[in-house]
């Protein structure tokens, strides 16, 4: 990343992760903040820029999770499926729409 870059992953209609290079100013980001707070998202400021970033790594790890545990004959894909739907603290991060 350009050092003197503002970076968006908007991940739903609420989310959104935010980063900077490493010349940008402080302002820039605080900025941002305020402006996707103002539409009502809620922003993470991300502290430097990373491959897939945070929420698509949260997510690789959950659904590599799911299949190890379908293919070790844990639970089915509708037992994973309906627990996930179940799970507040998914919401945004899952994303499991019918």
């Amino acid at each position: 990343m350009s050092d003197y870059v503002l970076g968006f992953h908007e991940i739903d209609r609420t989310q959104v992760e935010i980063v900077g290079g490493n010349g940008t100013d402080a302002r820039v980001l605080d900025w941002a903040e305020a402006f996707y707070r103002g539409i009502g998202r809620e922003p993470i400021r991300l502290k430097r820029e990373v491959y897939g970033h945070v929420a698509n790594r949260l997510q690789y790890v959950l659904f590599n999770e799911a299949a190890r545990l379908v293919f070790e004959g844990v639970a089915t894909v509708r037992d994973i499926d309906a627990r996930l739907r179940g799970d507040p603290g998914c919401a945004g991060l899952c994303s499991v729409r019918s």
